[in-house]
């Protein structure tokens, strides 16, 4: 039998952080069902944990549970990884004859930054997408990386500025 308060912790959690840990998931598989299954075991192998231990932190504890379950699955499965200019292509942008011009620029703009963080390196990218699409903070980032904060801090500061570099340059 499961303590009452700690299933209601749970399921506010669950309630709480699901669809940014589904959006973390989907971003990273491109694959509505497999996002939707990660997200699924990612609070399973939680809820399995927090029956026995207590979590202090739980936004950076779920996204660093996401994290190695999408990590497990791409070394198991070997999927081959997609631009995200292919992800932003994928969901569409076809200006219409409904669209503004302030929507045209504003996806121009979008595609254009998408085009640039493709061309940064890999752990460049990460962090940024875990800061600025996901929205954690630096700490979060660290705790989910096993770094030092400070690291982290550094590391986003040099990528904004190497993203901005790109964007200026269109290279």
């Amino acid at each position: 039998m499961i303590d009452p308060i700690l299933e209601e912790k749970f399921i506010n959690w669950y309630e709480q952080y699901a669809d940014a840990i589904f959006r973390y998931c989907y971003f990273r598989v491109n694959n509505r069902e497999l996002a939707k299954e990660l997200v699924q075991e990612t609070f399973i192998r939680v809820f399995e944990y927090f029956k026995k231990h207590e979590i202090e932190n739980i936004k950076p504890f779920l996204y660093k549970v996401a994290l190695n379950l999408v990590i497990d699955y791409s070394r198991q499965k070997r999927i081959k990884e997609i631009s995200l200019e292919e992800l932003y292509e994928k969901q569409g942008f076809e200006p219409s004859s409904s669209s503004s011009s302030q929507e045209i620029i504003n996806n121009l703009e979008i595609k254009n930054i998408l085009q640039g963080l493709n061309r940064l390196k890999e752990d460049d990218r990460q962090v940024m997408m875990m800061r600025y699409f996901d929205g954690l903070e630096p700490k979060e980032i660290a705790e989910i990386l096993n770094e030092n904060s400070n690291i982290i801090s550094v590391r986003l500061n040099r990528a904004v500025k190497k993203l901005r570099e790109l964007l200026e340059n269109g290279k």
